[in-house]
């Protein structure tokens, strides 16, 4: 099982995300009454031949740091305005990108087809 860790607040989802019907995870809105939300780090995971989770959403200026474990990959955005540097072919690490524009953001590890997922930035 793994997990998402929000930094600011504790939010966990459970389960592994295909890149089709898989969960969200939604990065909490503190926001109301005028305030700016909180900016927050979310995680995904690579367990396998997955994004998990697949689909992420933020707030803008919140991070996803990408978990890359075990098998290699890479994470490249799709050619969209706002969209972070791609990722090259890596394993073994974490690699974050910050998120400045609203939009969603699709990506792909064109390393292994069918790999896929997206950032909505709020």
């Amino acid at each position: 099982m793994f997990s998402i860790v929000v930094l600011g607040s504790l939010s966990a989802i459970g389960g592994l995300s295909a890149c089709s019907g898989g969960k969200d995870a939604t990065a909490p809105d503190t926001g109301g009454g005028g305030t700016t939300p909180t900016v927050t780090t979310v995680d995904v995971f690579t367990p396998g031949l997955v994004f998990s989770p697949a689909f992420v959403t933020i707030t803008v200026g919140s991070t996803v740091r990408y978990n890359i474990t075990g098998v290699a990959h890479d994470v490249t955005f799709s050619t969209v305005t706002g969209a972070p540097a791609s990722i090259p072919v890596t394993s073994n690490q974490n690699v974050s990108r910050t998120f400045n524009t609203k939009g969603t953001f699709p990506y792909d590890c064109r390393t292994h087809p069918g790999m896929s997922g997206s950032v909505t930035v709020q």
